[in-house]
């Protein structure tokens, strides 16, 4: 298991990363916002509403899920 994290030690080149943190997320919106943050053409104003979007939802997430059943948006 220790080893699976040792690419993590010193800088690596993108083409060194795993491949699970080079693939899309299930959710298009939050694929959306890592974009935007990504992005050299939108603001540091714009970036941070994406950020401030994409941590909001996962609050959401979080609390819908820890309801016993879990809430979901049907």
């Amino acid at each position: 298991m220790a080893g699976d994290w040792e690419w993590l030690r010193g800088p690596q080149s993108s083409s060194g990363l795993p491949e699970r943190l080079c693939t899309p997320t299930a959710s298009p919106v939050l694929n959306l916002g890592v974009q935007v943050i990504g992005s050299n053409i939108v603001g540091n104003d714009v970036v941070e509403l994406a950020a401030q979007y994409m941590a909001e939802h996962a609050r959401l997430e979080l609390w819908m899920g820890s309801h016993e059943p879990p809430l979901g948006f049907r």
